[in-house]
């Protein structure tokens, strides 16, 4: 009562000094909901934390015994197997404990310590886990705030914590939790609201979610979701605060090829609905506060795994860029910046076009990734990438050959073409480092000639 009281009272502190207390909450909802804190906690750590303190999950004199017991094909193994339940049913009887030795008993408090370690740092992780949700709860049902300003954040941090496997020491509390987030989404959704949220645990393989929510086949659930949601972004494009609780559900279909459909026509078909979803909301992505960076990069792995849908991502994908590149990140330049250098030439076309339109490339005075580009095998990128490079005012220096020389050893047969014109260049326009160059080489060939 006293913690639900405390996570309330946040909500109200939130509601009455947004400016000042929304960031302090939000950070406290990020450290708490780590999923870096999930790391060491598997199955065998949860099972130690709901272990009783001074009882050892792991029997360790069990082991000991398994392992000098005969083998079943023995002809001892009937007569030790008699005997083993005889002393088992007469210490039943008597109700006494096998009498340890100094040995076995200094294994079992051996084993007794290092599981109450255990237990510890688990017991201490179940109580940011819970601090955490509960915070993310009392902002959800506590008093009217600007969603915008927390929810993309902690509903990220949710649904990663989930995926980290919370669930093992925290049963469906923080997927209720998160279920219970769609409070803030936009009415517009009507009773589609709650399986937004459950479409997408069960899209990511979550099995502890309450019984009558797993009734539906996943690919008819999910597809029945993704038609109400492209149905209601053509119509209108959703709030920020939607999109984000939606973007999870679009994400995982596209980076799994579809979900819950065996069938390909059908597959497909949810490929497409994901990606007219977000085609119909690239002008909501100028909200800076949404998960734009996992948007360009499902953007442009689709582009390269959905060659059949590759004039609709493209589409999507150039629209998107207009709205994200007024105010974009050095982060979410980057993921685009990359994009040059992958291996299908129609895809590195696609980023060197988007950024030559939209983006400007003042974070940096030098991008590898763009010298690069000026080297590709594609005169057309090459012409791109140039006009780029000038646009920018981007220039080399001797330190850039540190960063190309890398790209030799790229599993892209193009990219290592590209890194060896680079790093030609490079040497023609300072020469001297000629020399350090060749050494370099020479040690990689010396190195790489070594039998393995």
């Amino acid at each position: 009562a006293f913690q639900l009281a405390a996570f309330q009272a946040t909500a109200d502190l939130v509601f009455v000094a947004p400016e000042e207390l929304t960031p302090v909450v939000l950070n406290q909802i990020c450290d708490d909901l780590d999923p870096k804190l999930l790391h060491d906690v598997g199955p065998t750590e949860a099972a130690i934390f709901r272990t009783p303190e001074g009882t050892a999950f792991i029997d360790v004199l069990a082991k000991q015994t398994q392992a000098q017991a005969p083998s079943k094909n023995s002809k001892d193994y009937d007569t030790y197997k008699w005997e083993q339940e005889l002393r088992d049913q007469l210490a039943q009887k008597k109700g006494t404990t096998k009498k340890l030795t100094a040995d076995e008993q200094a294994k079992v408090n051996a084993q007794l310590a290092k599981e109450a370690e255990i237990r510890g740092n688990v017991t201490t992780v179940v109580a940011k886990l819970r601090r955490g949700i509960g915070m993310v709860t009392g902002l959800v049902t506590g008093p009217p705030t600007e969603a915008a300003d927390w929810f993309t954040v902690t509903t990220a941090r949710l649904f990663e914590v989930i995926n980290a496997g919370a669930g093992l020491i925290l049963g469906d509390a923080a997927v209720l939790a998160y279920l219970e987030c769609a409070k803030k989404t936009s009415s517009r959704l009507g009773p589609m609201r709650s399986f937004v949220g459950v479409a997408a645990l069960r899209a990511a393989g979550l099995t502890t979610l309450p019984v009558a929510m797993q009734e539906e086949p996943l690919g008819d659930l999910i597809t029945r979701v993704l038609y109400r949601l492209r149905f209601l972004g053509e119509q209108r494009p959703l709030d920020a605060v939607t999109l984000s609780y939606c973007l999870p559900l679009a994400f995982l279909v596209l980076e799994q090829g579809g979900v819950g459909k065996s069938q390909e026509e059908e597959a497909q078909e949810q490929i497409i609905l994901a990606a007219e979803f977000l085609s119909f909301h690239a002008e909501t992505c100028g909200e800076p506060r949404l998960a734009r960076k996992e948007v360009l990069s499902v953007l442009v792995a689709s582009l390269q795994a959905y060659q059949q849908h590759f004039r609709l991502f493209k589409d999507c994908f150039s629209d998107i860029c207009r709205n994200v590149a007024p105010n974009a990140t050095e982060a979410e330049t980057d993921v685009v910046v990359k994009a040059t250098i992958v291996p299908e030439a129609s895809v590195r076309e696609v980023a060197l076009q988007a950024i030559s339109a939209e983006f400007e490339l003042s974070g940096k005075d030098f991008y590898d990734e763009i010298f690069l580009a000026t080297h590709d095998d594609v005169e057309e990128n090459v012409e791109l990438a140039r006009e780029i490079w000038v646009e920018n005012e981007l220039k080399t220096s001797p330190e850039s050959a540190d960063t190309i020389i890398k790209y030799l050893t790229s599993h892209d047969v193009q990219l290592r073409r590209a890194a060896a014109r680079s790093l030609a260049a490079l040497v023609q326009e300072h020469s001297n480092i000629s020399d350090s160059i060749i050494s370099r080489l020479q040690d990689t060939y010396r190195e790489d000639a070594k039998p393995r």
